[in-house]
């Protein structure tokens, strides 16, 4: 398998509004999130009715959570 640098994360389009106002965002990509990094790119895809990507952002940290 080759380096992942980034990822393109599907969000239904009415959420998108709140991603881009500046709010810190908790994504639990389910494929690769062992794999990310801070640097690596987040690729935000509207999966509703735009079907489009829309913005970027770059990955500030990556935390395990425990299930609690």
């Amino acid at each position: 398998m080759s380096e992942i640098i980034g990822v393109v994360y599907p969000v239904p389009s009415n959420l998108l509004q709140r991603i881009f106002s500046g709010k810190d965002v908790f994504i639990k990509h389910p494929t690769c999130f062992k794999q990310l990094k801070p640097g690596h790119k987040v690729l935000f895809y509207a999966s509703h009715e735009i079907r489009g990507i829309l913005g970027e952002a770059t990955i500030k940290s990556v935390e395990m959570m425990k299930l609690d």
